[in-house]
């Protein structure tokens, strides 16, 4: 059964892509966070060449996926796609540089043992 996500729920979402940005070192993209009528509980969109992202919530959703660990759990699920929307993008580009997605790749093992040591 639906039901509408409060708006301390959506704080909460808030805060808690806001602590992931910060932990995963996303703070050269300009990111937004909001509600939408969406299908699935929360999605991301981006633009690598803008370095612009919008990280979005549901309005409403399932009402046994609306709680405070399936919030932040999606939460931090979207701030990761955000970690990795580099190498999806490079994964996914005709011209693929070896170089580059190296780059990338030692770019998210350095932010992963930034937080994890």
């Amino acid at each position: 059964m639906k039901r509408d996500i409060t708006k301390k729920e959506f704080e909460l979402f808030k805060v808690e892509c806001e602590k992931w940005i910060k932990l995963l070192g996303l703070k050269s993209w300009i990111i937004t966070i909001l509600q939408k009528n969406i299908p699935s509980f929360g999605e991301i969109s981006w633009s690598y060449p803008d370095r612009s992202a919008t990280i979005s919530l549901a309005k409403s959703h399932d009402s046994r996926y609306i709680n405070s660990r399936q919030i932040k759990l999606t939460a931090v699920h979207e701030c990761l796609e955000l970690l990795l929307s580099t190498m999806q993008d490079l994964a996914e580009c005709r011209r693929w540089d070896k170089t580059e997605w190296t780059k990338e790749h030692h770019a998210v093992i350095r932010t992963l043992e930034g937080i994890l040591v």
